[in-house]
């Protein structure tokens, strides 16, 4: 059973994270206990199109889009982990994002 589904947007992004958790290769994704993890490329279209593989070939429990964010703001530090309220697509409709 896959718990975590991981998408970065760069190689770069994933690195640290396959060095963490100590990660496998497996074709072109990374698996761990519980977890699959991979690098969409650039674009919200790659990275939807990644969402939706790893949704439909694993059912993942919970979904991660990891990266680095700097074009968010000048606050954003290394190590700072940023979790939004809420997001806003390109149509401006609003989805609010649920913690538990």
């Amino acid at each position: 059973m896959t718990n975590v589904a991981i998408i970065t947007a760069l190689a770069a992004e994933m690195h640290p994270i396959v060095r963490e958790l100590r990660l496998r290769r497996r074709d072109a994704d990374f698996v761990g206990d519980g977890i699959i993890a991979t690098v969409a490329g650039l674009g919200a279209a790659r990275v939807v199109a990644a969402c939706r593989r790893l949704i439909e070939t694993h059912d993942p429990q919970r979904l991660v889009l990891a990266g680095f964010a700097g074009g968010l703001g000048p606050f954003l530090r290394p190590g700072y982990v940023f979790i939004p309220q809420q997001v806003i697509n390109e149509h401006g409709d609003v989805m609010q994002l649920v913690s538990d």
